[in-house]
């Protein structure tokens, strides 16, 4: 195993307290009991192995992956701590297996951050096959690589930008953004809304409280299962779509494009049945509060 430990790339940046605006007097207040964080940026450069696997996990942070044109991969690292020695015992570490897959995390002092440190992972890489993101509290953005990719966070917003491979994310509370990728397409959000936009595969779009707009690539057969609670459904199908597609809905309305009415086979306030062609795989679009619409074909 290959293992970098990034150095210091500046001494650590004592953070001002939290200062609010006072309109009247144009002064700074402090505000009491609130401890400055330190904070320190560390980049670092290392080796690529390409066609390899990579994983990023941080606590409290934002991950950022993509593809760049460059030789090497370029890991940048936003730390903050609550105090210069934690934050100067931390590491940023990135080591390679056996296979050549690369793993970034953060070593904390006493093996986990205190409460409001963190760190924010800024990665460029030539490519990848296979990709891992994690984050506890942060923003996932994954764009440009390949190979199955797997994003959890606990509260952020995931977004995914032509990607090539199957997708599998999920995220307690955050939006979920899925656009120009090529594979399987499945998402989950407790609390937000989901966008998934030219999809070329099957599409499983879930969450509870939010929209959800699907739109499948003109090459795209489906199928798509698409749930929410409370939120709209909209869905632009393409014309090599097939199989039945259920719509339900308890509290709005379902509305089918009239360049589709000869593919209805029933049709209700809240529900209707499309005949999209033969297919042993269905398609579903179900919501409790909201309408549905269907355009495209």
């Amino acid at each position: 195993m290959t293992r970098y430990s990034s150095a210091r790339s500046r001494g650590a940046e004592l953070v001002a307290l939290s200062v609010l605006i006072a309109v009247a007097v144009g002064c700074n207040i402090s505000i009491p009991g609130v401890t400055p964080l330190h904070k320190e940026t560390r980049t670092s450069n290392i080796p690529h192995v390409s066609g390899a696997a990579i994983q990023v996990e941080t606590v409290n942070g934002s991950v950022v992956v993509k593809q760049d044109e460059r030789e090497d991969v370029e890991i940048v690292a936003h730390l903050k701590a609550v105090s210069a020695e934690r934050l100067e015992a931390t590491k940023v570490v990135s080591e390679r297996d056996e296979h050549g897959a690369l793993s970034i995390s953060v070593e904390w002092p006493e093996g986990k951050p205190r409460n409001r440190e963190g760190c924010r992972f800024e990665v460029l890489i030539p490519d990848a096959t296979g990709v891992t993101l994690q984050a506890s509290n942060g923003r996932l953005e994954l764009a440009g690589l390949e190979g199955d990719a797997e994003l959890t966070t606990s509260n952020g917003s995931i977004v995914v930008e032509s990607h090539s491979g199957a997708i599998k994310a999920k995220t307690s509370n955050g939006s979920i953004n899925a656009t120009k990728s090529q594979g399987v397409i499945d998402v989950n959000t407790s609390n937000g809304r989901i966008t998934i936009a030219d999809a070329t595969d099957q599409v499983v779009a879930k969450t509870s409280n939010g929209a959800v707009e699907v739109g499948i690539a003109a090459e795209g057969p489906g199928p798509i299962e698409v749930q929410t609670s409370n939120g709209t459904i909209t869905l632009g199908l393409s014309s090599t779509m097939r199989g039945e597609l259920t719509l339900s809905t308890s509290n709005g309305s379902v509305n089918v494009d009239s360049n589709l009415e000869s593919k209805v086979v029933s049709k209700k306030k809240t529900s209707a049945v499309l005949d999209l062609g033969e297919s042993e795989n269905p398609s579903s679009a179900t919501t409790t509060n909201g309408s549905i619409r269907v355009k495209g074909g």
